[in-house]
């Protein structure tokens, strides 16, 4: 689907990432976007801190139930 998106969402307080996706398929891994997720986390925290981010201590979280979408254009009504 060209036009659909996802929600990531970077909780500090919580310190979790936590996924939204209303198509939700077991082919999509979510690797290259949680991975780039994580990369831009990393250099924001070093910008703002001058150390490093402990990610140890953060929790990724994708299985919080989405109503499914049935037509490629609504995705922000169910995520």
């Amino acid at each position: 689907h060209a036009h659909h998106w996802i929600l990531f969402i970077v909780d500090i307080e919580q310190k979790a990432l936590v996924l939204f996706d209303s198509l939700r398929s077991s082919k999509n891994s979510y690797k290259i976007y949680h991975d780039c997720i994580i990369r831009l986390l990393q250099k924001q925290y070093f910008l703002t801190f001058a150390s490093f981010i402990k990610l140890a201590d953060w929790k990724y979280i994708s299985d919080i139930p989405t109503r499914p979408q049935d037509d490629a254009t609504s995705c922000g009504i169910h995520c």
